[in-house]
């Protein structure tokens, strides 16, 4: 008789045991990942509409606020008891005061660039310019008539109580737009005098740019995804300054109603409402300045011109809008996949281990229990020794146990911690993606790799090391840059910029180079960061240099509008006016010229460490004739030691 069970019986019988405790729970775990991500998931982006709903709703309550306001006030003028004196004939204003209310009320108030009052005719007879904060009123010899003008013609045909509210357009100053551009909107009631009589008009120049300061502030959004857009689908406030007032500018198209025109046919057909397409999710809604039953006009560009139509009040509107990309609405997706799934792994890991030494213990329990009728078939003389020893295998067999359930408990009691930990990481991620981090190619990599991508990544990795260096490098100097501690002096330029030319005298040697620098003037910055920056452009200008001629740079430079301007001109391969606008983009110079040319991070390193000085920075370029890159930082000031 065999005193032992064979060696591959024993092992079967172990995976056996193995296989009915672990894939029961291992079926029911995968089974809860899966229904916890989709109820994540869903929590998630049921969050996200509703706040995209929100602040386009407090963007739209915002408008309706000021367009309120300003007629509240211009009731208030026309209804003056001295206005009213004189417009019937009770008594003239000699001693001027009603224009010193005016002044008051304009100095209090502080946003109407203009305050008029129109006789019947059109002739001013009472106008307060605001006068960046100094307001004056007019002498009489210099008060015009507007009897030509729409805004005017437009509001002696109202009754009493309606208003006039001009289109939300740019002051003409000249026939020309004025510059820097300044947003105005006219509102005007009609004045009638103490026996009923319609007498003139009182108009109201209201700076528009307030109320789209007020609209952004209540969207409580990125200052680029805030859009305000008129009628014809033109940006009053949109994603950038060169695609705003479309329509002042001669750029027909610059308006949404040409860039994005399936969306903007889906806002016009509803006052709000809420869709996703293949730019991201959109969030509407309608914001309609009159009230039912008033009138205003579509304006006129030309001064003289007459209205070019007549609006109903709800022919008259604004659509408030905000646009979440694709990647940044389905981030949350990526992100919560990702620590279910490290989650799961983990609790699998540790089940595996758990069942398989449970199992293993079993059948030790099984073989001792073999041995143990074994014995007791055997001498009559040999009880008391097998007893003993049979007691001796229970007590081990039970320290056993308690071992294999204590390790067991272990993990276990390490997933609860990890599930406590996973959850504060999840409204960490949560806090970070409201800040824009971390990258959506970061995320991808991160779940390609969790998604069993490993052993083949690995391989790759390893024969790509020299080539994956300098975009890991990148990256850590984009973190870098986000997060580091700058140290901001005056900088002189000329100096920085004759020391990254020396650095680049080994290329410009190789490609017949030459690069020009004019006398710059200073600025205010951190010398490691400025540095990167334009060595980072002179670098990208002899990098990307046209094959035809050797690369010629030339920097210049200005104080203008209290900033130091640096304009960086090359005549290398440029780039077509599509791609100008994506550039500082993550990776998309990798997209658009292949990895061999670059790691599309120069680009946007730059970007972020502009911005991080409060500075700006532009690209115009033309493909085949160059690019002209142009940086804003803020000028030096003297030490005050």
């Amino acid at each position: 008789m065999n005193k032992s069970l064979p060696e591959n019986s024993v092992s079967t019988g172990v995976i056996g045991r193995f296989l009915r405790l672990f894939v029961p729970v291992a079926v029911i775990c995968v089974g809860g990942a899966i229904i916890l991500f989709r109820s994540e998931l869903d929590a998630d982006l049921t969050k996200i509409r509703a706040s995209e709903t929100m602040s386009v709703q407090l963007g739209v309550s915002s408008i309706g606020r000021v367009v309120q306001a300003i007629t509240r006030d211009a009731a208030y003028l026309a209804a003056q008891g001295r206005l009213l004196d004189e417009v019937s004939g009770i008594a003239a204003d000699e001693d001027g005061y009603l224009a010193a209310d005016w002044l008051t009320f304009s100095r209090t108030k502080g946003i109407y660039d203009q305050i008029r009052l129109l006789d019947a005719t059109g002739q001013e007879r009472e106008r307060v310019n605001y006068n960046n904060g100094y307001p004056a009123s007019v002498p009489k010899e210099k008060l015009q008539n507007k009897g030509k003008r729409y805004y005017f013609t437009d509001t002696i045909k109202l009754n009493r109580g309606e208003f006039f509210i001009s289109p939300l357009d740019l002051n003409i100053e000249g026939g020309k737009v004025e510059m820097p551009v300044k947003p105005m909107i006219r509102i005007g009631t009609p004045v009638f005098d103490r026996q009923g009589r319609k007498r003139g008009v009182v108009l109201l120049n209201y700076f528009g740019g307030r109320m789209l300061g007020e609209f952004d502030r209540s969207m409580g959004a990125d200052h680029s995804r805030a859009w305000l857009l008129n009628g014809q689908g033109y940006w009053l406030k949109g994603p950038s300054d060169d695609l705003e007032w479309g329509f002042m500018r001669q750029r027909p198209k610059a308006s949404m109603a040409q860039l994005y025109p399936e969306a903007w046919q889906r806002m016009l057909a509803a006052d709000k409402g809420q869709f996703e397409n293949e730019q991201g999710l959109w969030t509407f809604a309608t914001a309609v300045p009159l009230i039912e039953g008033q009138k205003t006009s579509s304006g006129t560009h030309e001064a003289f011109a007459p209205s070019r139509s007549e609006l109903e009040s709800r022919d008259y509107f604004w659509k408030a809008a905000l646009l979440l990309p694709r990647e940044a609405y389905r981030a949350s997706m990526w992100q919560t996949g990702i620590n279910i799934f490290a989650a799961t792994a983990i609790l699998l890991a540790g089940l595996f281990f758990g069942c398989w030494r449970l199992a293993s213990a079993w059948v030790r329990q099984e073989r001792a229990e073999a041995e143990v009728r074994r014995v007791n078939q055997g001498l009559e003389v040999m009880v008391d020794a097998r007893t003993e020893e049979l007691r001796t295998k229970n007590d081990e067999l039970e320290s056993l146990i308690y071992v294999v359930s204590h390790d067991l408990r272990a993990p276990l009691l390490k997933f609860q911690e990890f599930s406590a930990l996973f959850e504060k990481l999840v409204r960490n991620v949560e806090g970070r993606l409201k800040e824009g981090e971390p990258s959506i190619q970061e995320l991808e990599t991160i779940a390609a790799q969790l998604g069993g991508q490993i052993p083949a990544a690995l391989h790759t990795m390893l024969e790509n090391t020299d080539r994956m260096y300098p975009l890991v490098n990148g990256l850590h100097h984009i973190s870098r840059a986000n997060r580091a501690i700058l140290d901001i002096q005056p900088q002189d330029m000329n100096a920085m910029l004759a020391k990254i030319a020396a650095k680049l005298e080994v290329e410009l040697t190789d490609t017949g180079g030459a690069i020009e620098v004019a006398q710059l003037p200073p600025c205010m910055g951190d010398t490691a960061h400025l540095e990167m920056v334009f060595t980072n452009l002179l670098g990208n200008a002899i990098k990307y240099r046209h094959p035809d001629r050797p690369p010629a740079v030339r920097v210049s430079g200005e104080v203008k509008d209290g900033r130091a301007v640096y304009e960086i001109s090359d005549n290398g391969a440029g780039f077509a006016a599509e791609h100008c606008q994506h550039v500082w983009d993550l990776f998309y110079r990798r997209v658009l010229m292949g990895e061999t040319e670059g790691q599309g991070l120069d680009l946007t390193l730059v970007r972020r460490i502009i911005e991080r000085h409060h500075g700006r920075i532009s690209l115009e370029s033309e493909e085949g004739a160059g690019s002209r890159f142009i940086v804003a930082l803020p000028p030096a000031v003297k030490s005050t030691e």
